[in-house]
């Protein structure tokens, strides 16, 4: 309906226009949309289409199976330690919206991991400093839980994480269900959609506790999608 109204708005205003200008911004429209065909018909560079198939080695082997829906294995490798290859992911464990994790409100959550070898096999955390070995889901635990705001309530996901000396810095993506609590996009929307980025930081490597307790987090970057 917005959209609607934003649109016969724009042809009204439009039938005032003089025959004149029309022929201006029609020029100029037409000599743009060309620009662009002859920009994107332009052949790519050979070397995009190289295979690097050869570089590439694959084991066959499942990383970690039997869950309800994850995904974004984001690793980070450190030479040296007894466990170098460790591991951010998320989504469900085991239940939808994990509520299967007592004390646990949100939805997505993300989880941690480790392995001595990068074809594993692999542990993920199950909370209180422990890890789970046997493959089993129903173990593993969220790293923490949402701080129960309007933009990060619903969502914890996407985690991408980086070691600068001895802390580790990771960035996630976290939505929630907005100021005016009304979907976007609905009739009784106001306020949009808000996407957030936060950032949490951790001296040394130890999981980020699981529910309940606080941790460092960077300012969060919130954008407010509007319609």
């Amino acid at each position: 309906m917005r959209r609607r109204d934003r649109f016969v708005v724009f042809s009204q205003q439009w039938t005032g226009v003089t025959p004149s200008l029309r022929s201006v911004v029609f020029g100029a429209a037409f000599t743009v949309m060309m620009l662009v065909l002859v920009v994107f018909s332009q052949p790519l560079p050979s070397e995009r289409f190289r295979d690097r198939t050869a570089l590439w080695q694959r084991s066959g082997k499942n990383i970690l199976s039997g869950f309800r829906n994850m995904y974004n294995f984001h690793v980070l490798h450190e030479p040296g330690a007894e466990y170098p290859f460790r591991a951010w992911f998320f989504g469900w464990a085991v239940e939808d919206c994990n509520t299967n994790v007592p004390g646990f409100r949100g939805c997505d959550a993300i989880f941690a991991a480790r392995a001595k070898r990068l074809d594993g096999p692999w542990e993920v955390y199950a909370g209180d400093g422990k890890w789970d070995a046997t493959g089993s889901p129903r173990w593993w635990k969220p790293l923490f839980a949402p701080l129960g705001t309007y933009f990060d309530e619903w969502h914890n996901g996407d985690p991408s994480v980086v070691k600068v000396g001895k802390r580790y810095y990771m960035a996630y993506s976290a939505t929630g269900h907005d100021k005016d609590r009304q979907p976007d996009g609905t009739r009784s929307d106001t306020d949009g959609s808000y996407l957030c980025i936060i950032g949490r930081s951790l001296r040394g490597w130890h999981p980020l506790e699981t529910l309940g307790e606080a941790h460092p987090r960077l300012p969060a970057r919130v954008r407010q999608k509007s319609h």
